[in-house]
């Protein structure tokens, strides 16, 4: 599978590259997992089947478009409007009758971190 990490600014887009090379099996479908500083569980958020029909899970019909072509075997998708939360692991999953290909994409998103410092002020009463 070719499919390489990826880094993306705070608020922008970024597009996982996920392209199966040196098979003839009948690719079944395409599933997308993310693993994400929000949601630390592995869990799936886009099944793409053999038709290029895609489904959606985790309400991220907005967030994510399949720009790929499955009769090429390319399973690559595009993420929009990127947050510090969405930083993480995303695992490109190709399905046939004999098994299963897959690789992971380390998306790294960059922003500016803030680092607040609270003072309290302590005022002493004399009685």
């Amino acid at each position: 599978i070719i499919g390489h990490d990826a880094s993306v600014k705070i608020g922008g887009n970024v597009t996982l590259f996920c392209h199966l090379t040196e098979t003839e099996d009948n690719l079944i479908h395409v599933i997308w997992q993310k693993q994400t500083r929000e949601n630390p569980k592995q869990e799936t958020f886009l099944i793409i089947d053999k038709d290029g029909k895609t489904e959606h899970k985790n309400d991220l019909l907005d967030k994510v478009k399949f720009i790929g072509n499955i009769k090429e075997k390319n399973g690559s998708v595009q993420l929009l409007g990127m947050t510090l939360l969405d930083d993480g692991i995303y695992t490109c999953i190709f399905i046939f009758p004999s098994g299963q290909n897959q690789t992971n994409i380390n998306v790294t998103v960059l922003g500016k971190t803030v680092n607040v410092i609270l003072f309290r002020l302590n005022t002493a009463q004399t009685s």
